[in-house]
């Protein structure tokens, strides 16, 4: 059974973990008559952690939410579970995420990155 955030966001999938989150999730907000499509982020579900990442976790919520920018995702909602496990729910983006994967092989090596990068001495 799909987990159900704040009575309105189905979690389909994460699609990303790391920083302070537990986890970046594909949803679907199921009081949109379309289904639209969301990103929710979740705060660390650690305590001790929870309770240190709070203050930068409000920080991010606001700064976001006064942000306008086509490079910007939008902030739509923000919340906590009934497990005291905060989460923002953002403007769904679709993008190929193996691009970004620091474990990639060809990431740092010679035919990768680092052979894209030029010098000044190069230019």
């Amino acid at each position: 059974m799909p987990k159900i955030l704040g009575d309105r966001y189905v979690l389909l999938k994460q699609i990303a973990a790391g920083g302070m989150s537990s986890g970046v999730w594909e949803a679907i907000d199921s009081q949109d008559p379309n289904s639209k499509r969301v990103a929710v982020k979740l705060l660390e579900a650690d305590k001790d952690l929870r309770r240190l990442n709070s203050l930068s976790f409000e920080t991010e919520i606001e700064a976001y939410s006064r942000l306008n920018h086509k490079h910007v995702l939008r902030i739509f909602d923000h919340g906590t579970t009934a497990d005291s496990q905060r989460y923002i729910v953002m403007e769904w983006m679709p993008v190929d995420l193996e691009r970004y994967r620091d474990d990639r092989p060809d990431r740092f090596s010679d035919t990768g990155t680092r052979s894209q990068l030029r010098l000044p001495s190069q230019c």
